[in-house]
């Protein structure tokens, strides 16, 4: 079976050997790989990052990249189209694609919109990226957003985030456009 999606919206599981070729691996063995020098707290800040996602994501993703012994990535699908805001590595860095995936997503492919996501990262204690990397990918650890107040100023931007794409995505879809508003979630 690959993944694919039916009219209502239902995305189908891959099957399991794509899966392993791509480089997917399981929530478990996500974290029994996190290196043992990770401190407890940065831990737990991952899984709770990792249940929000679930709660406001239809699909949240482990994996091993090239470069990167792991990274979870959060996906939202309700087009053909998936992609990642952000990620969580497994050496306890978030990363921001502020020049790929963010900048191909509608209402972000605004410069002036992406500002405002950066802003409103920087509003963060321990956040400070400067505008100067707008159109690159951006970490900082994960140690930043660790306390319950910046995880919670933190979730709140990716809420926005989410908020933006979805009316973006579905005022594209009301306008008729020829894609039916299809490339207006994450790719």
């Amino acid at each position: 079976m690959t993944e694919s999606q039916d009219p209502a919206g239902v995305v189908e599981a891959q099957d399991v050997s794509k899966r392993a070729r791509s480089g997917q691996i399981d929530e478990d063995t996500f974290y029994a790989d996190l290196p043992p020098e990770l401190p407890a707290v940065d831990t737990e800040t991952i899984r709770k990052t990792v249940a929000w996602m679930r709660s406001n994501y239809e699909l949240v993703e482990f994996w091993r990249g090239k470069r990167k012994s792991g990274i979870v990535g959060n996906a939202l699908t309700g087009t053909s189209h998936t992609g990642v805001p952000f990620r969580i590595t497994q050496e306890g860095k978030i990363e921001f694609s502020f020049g790929g995936w963010l900048k191909n997503t509608p209402p972000f492919t605004s410069i002036g919109r992406r500002r405002r996501l950066l802003k409103r990262l920087n509003t963060i204690k321990s956040i400070s990226i400067r505008e100067a990397y707008i159109s690159e990918t951006r970490t900082v650890p994960i140690s930043t957003i660790a306390d319950d107040l910046s995880l919670m100023e933190f979730l709140r931007v990716f809420e926005w985030c989410l908020d933006e794409i979805k009316e973006a995505h579905e005022n594209n879809a009301d306008e008729g456009d020829e894609d039916g508003g299809e490339s207006c979630l994450l790719n």
